[in-house]
């Protein structure tokens, strides 16, 4: 289902805010009838869970207060020894235990900032259990290794405007780790985007019906087995969770689908994390490919439950919030009549302003609107979004920061061309809003640049506008990132380019801090990755030229700390600028590198996806380099980028990661594999992972994370029903529901 710190744990994200295998422990909280195992000594791996005592609570949600029901999950490939700050716990995340103090709110979350930067716990340092190479975290040399020194750890942790943790929300858009299990050589999409040759790949990949019957009775096993006497369960509760965000992904069947509805009737006796895990596992019955859609009556039926349940008082708000999300990805289908969708975005309308409705429920209700077909949202509702943005009252008093946030971004996914002038009016007058809401509107306004070509002029120089004055970093970059994606969508549509927003971008990443210029190395492969030998206008070209350039100068600018020139080393690989694969394995090999910077190498060269035999060699060597988790852990990542070429290249890089799965006993090195398999959807997987599901001697965080894993590679569709949301949203806002989303694999 979801992972946190990036590894889905349960079904559990993606994740990605996902972010290390050596994370704090994050807070959750269930019903008190619930069994609360002891936490485990010692660093965790991503995806493992944490339990604090649980609170008990009213009604059908036991766990009332600020983020009720809550309990957490980490996502592979985050993996810096350190944890992402938030201002709440989120539920489904898992991270580990290891790691310096950081400050918790009441909840047992980190505690945030009051101007929601995320910056909270930047300056302390982690314990040598929390490194991601288990280096002191004293000492400015670390310690001696064969007579040479390591390379100093980097002891702070990076707030929520590090570049890092972009990446990690959006990174589905860049390691498309799938595409060799859907392009075959007799398929027509083999030709598509002059790759012909390079994707060539056996038929036999695909899951054939046999694997998906006993991947789908896998995953239903768990709840059956959940439905007995304690004593008689094999599982722990996130495994269960897992399970129906999983079972979402894979039913195809009315009674599959009940499995889900039925987790959420009141009289039943799931926790509220169960209750959250089947409200979001119902919005992943969105199917993208007709053939495969349930029938209209079914999910006319799950609609209305979910709507029952976004009424209902007597849930907890997340689980309200949640029902919203999944009606938001459940408007369109399956061809859903205008009446059906008039209905949800009605009672989404309804929710927001509903009384007394913690922020929490508002803005899963205003994520699940940011869903709708933009044509399916009238005129009033947009501008009840406008409103809403500029702190309009509602019948409980001003709306919050964090609601008029979501707000923002709402309108740039549903607006139109006549609620640009208000996003932009917002931006000019963003100075004296909340840093919150500066965040989201620089993101909305880049939403709404590529959803609208003809105000790609107006919004770029209010973006740049915005970058200029900025006096926040996270604004200044977020505002960097929106005018790199305009510019990409500029480039795609063969439109032209905006001279000031190319100038921007460059010297985003050339000058400036060590920060600004790592954000803006991001920024500047997003903008360029679009621009091929197909742009031929001569201006976009030389942009190419000179982005390239400019990265490649940084990945060797020892100026920077390893950290910065690790966004180089990601973006040459985002760039698919061929020529640094020589550069980038050269870092990869040097050991006396910062492990950060040697990790992104290995996920650079994945990204370029040469699947070199040298490369793949260094990459095999380096999973298993026990000095570094992160090097070993984007190894993983950089092996499933690569085996999606060649079918030797292929076989090879699968049997790595086969071979290390079963030997491994690191936990975090151990869940990226098992998420990275998944991604993959390679069929000879299947067993490998119904296998440390159902085996007795796994921890049940593995298990837990295989069950994620198996609705994953079930799920046909090319990307998780989630990654719309998951794409350019405002992670920085210190949104509970919002990170639960973030974390959904």
């Amino acid at each position: 289902m979801r992972l946190r710190n990036p590894i889905l744990l349960v079904s559990l994200f993606s994740f990605a805010v996902w972010l290390s295998p050596d994370a704090e422990a994050r807070g959750g909280r269930f019903a008190a009838a619930d069994p609360v195992p002891a936490r485990p000594a010692g660093p965790v791996a991503p995806g493992t869970p944490v339990f604090p005592q649980p609170v008990p609570g009213p009604g059908p949600n036991p766990g009332p207060g600020p983020n009720p029901g809550q309990g957490p999950f980490l996502k592979p490939g985050d993996d810096y020894g350190r944890q992402l700050p938030r201002p709440a716990p989120a539920m489904r995340g898992m991270p580990g235990g290891g790691g310096g103090p950081q400050p918790r709110d009441p909840a047992g979350g980190f505690a945030a900032p009051a101007d929601g930067t995320g910056s909270t716990g930047q300056n302390e340092a982690p314990s040598a259990a929390g490194m991601p190479d288990g280096a002191a975290a004293a000492g400015e040399g670390g310690v001696s290794l064969g007579g040479r020194k390591r390379p100093t750890v980097r002891k702070t942790r990076p707030g929520l405007d590090d570049w890092i943790y972009w990446y990690e929300v959006n990174r589905e858009e860049y390691e498309d780790l799938r595409t060799g299990a859907y392009v075959t050589e007799g398929n027509p999409l083999f030709a598509l985007g002059g790759v012909m040759g390079k994707r060539a790949g056996r038929a036999e990949r695909r899951l054939d019906d046999r694997q998906r019957h006993a991947l789908t009775a896998a995953v239903r096993q768990v709840l059956v087995s959940a439905q007995g006497p304690p004593s008689k369960r094999d599982h722990w509760v996130y495994t269960e969770g897992a399970a129906y965000i999983a079972l979402g992904k894979i039913a195809s069947r009315d009674h599959e689908v009940e499995f889900l509805t039925r987790a959420l009737d009141p009289r039943a006796r799931s926790t509220q994390f169960v209750r959250e895990s089947a409200a979001l596992g119902l919005g992943q019955l969105r199917r993208s490919n007709e053939r495969r859609q349930l029938p209209g009556t079914t999910l006319e039926r799950v609609r209305t439950e979910l709507r029952r349940v976004l009424g209902d008082e007597r849930y907890a708000p997340r689980t309200r919030a949640f029902a919203a999300i999944s009606l938001g990805l459940l408007a369109d289908q399956p061809s859903t009549d205008k009446q059906s969708v008039a209905t949800t975005s009605r009672a989404l309308t309804a929710g927001w302003f509903a009384r007394g409705l913690p922020d929490e429920t508002q803005v899963g209700v205003l994520m699940g609107l940011g869903l709708i077909d933009p044509a399916h949202v009238t005129a009033s509702q947009r501008l009840l979004l406008q409103a809403s943005m500029r702190r309009a009252p509602t019948k409980k008093g001003s709306t919050s920061a964090l609601v008029r946030s979501q707000a923002a971004l709402a309108l740039g996914r549903v607006g139109g061309t006549t609620d640009a002038a208000a996003v932009m009016q917002q931006l000019a007058d963003g100075k004296g809003s909340s840093p919150t809401l500066e965040q989201a509107t620089v993101i909305a306004a880049g939403t709404l640049a590529r959803r609208h070509p003809k105000l790609r002029p107006a919004l770029a120089d209010a973006l740049v506008a915005a970058h200029r004055k900025a006096t926040t970093p996270s604004v200044r970059r977020l505002a960097l990132m929106s005018l790199a994606r305009l510019v990409a969508s500029d480039a795609t549509s063969g439109g032209g380019l905006h001279a000031k927003a190319a100038r921007s971008l460059r010297s985003g990443a050339a000058a400036g801090s060590s920060g600004d210029r790592a954000f803006g190395a991001i920024a500047l492969a997003v903008a360029v990755r679009a621009i091929d030998e197909s742009v031929g206008h001569e201006g976009w070209q030389k942009l190419r030229g000179r982005a390239l350039k400019t990265l490649r100068e940084g990945l060797v600018d020892r100026k920077l700390d390893g950290h910065s020139r690790a966004a180089f080393a990601t973006a040459l690989g985002m760039a698919k600028d061929l020529s640094s694969s020589k550069a980038l394995f050269g870092q990869l090999g040097d050991a006396d590198q910062d492990p950060d910077l040697r990790a992104h190498a290995a996920l650079g060269l994945g990204l370029l996806g040469e699947a070199r035999a040298e490369v793949i060699t260094a990459l095999a060597a380096a999973v298993e380099d026990a000095r570094s988790d992160q090097l070993r852990m984007r190894s993983v990542t950089a092996l499933g980028l690569l085996g999606g070429g060649r079918a030797k290249d292929r076989d090879r890089t699968l049997g790595i990661l086969l071979a290390q799965l079963k030997k491994t006993r690191n936990q975090s090195v151990k869940g990226q594999i098992v998420i990275t398999l998944a991604r993959i959807g390679d069929a000879r997987a299947v067993q490998p992972l119904i296998d440390v599901l159902q085996a007795s001697r796994e921890t049940h965080m593995n298990r837990s994370m295989a069950c994620a894993a198996l609705g994953l590679m079930g799920d046909e569709e090319r990307t998780p029903v989630l990654s719309a949301a998951r794409r350019d949203s405002h992670y920085m806002s210190g949104s509970a529901v919002l990170f639960e989303v973030l974390d959904v694999l």
